[in-house]
């Protein structure tokens, strides 16, 4: 029984993140959207939390370019789709 709540938490927290990184791909590329990278929004959150706000603020004030951001955006709605699909894959052969 936990070896079963265990797979689906992990195919949960899988399906979770491919669609975080599919819905942010589609803001940058369809929308064209500039937005910043939910990574560095996380580097910047734990680089708060570690040396404060303003040394943290300074590391992270560049931003990127539109070519740039098109390609991550691109990046990250390609390995969105591979996640979410080996997701599935996982959910069908292990848990079902």
């Amino acid at each position: 029984m936990g070896s079963l709540t265990f797979n689906f938490l992990f195919f949960f927290l899988a399906f979770l993140a491919a669609t975080v990184m599919i819905v942010e791909g589609c803001l940058i590329i369809l929308l064209k959207k500039q937005l910043t990278p939910l990574p560095t929004r996380i580097l910047y959150g734990l680089g708060t939390l570690a040396i404060g706000k303003e040394k943290s603020s300074r590391q992270f004030l560049g931003r990127i370019s539109a070519r740039d951001l098109r390609s991550y955006g691109l990046c990250v709605w390609f390995l969105g789709a591979a996640v979410l699909v080996s997701s599935f894959i996982y959910l069908f052969t292990t848990i079902v």
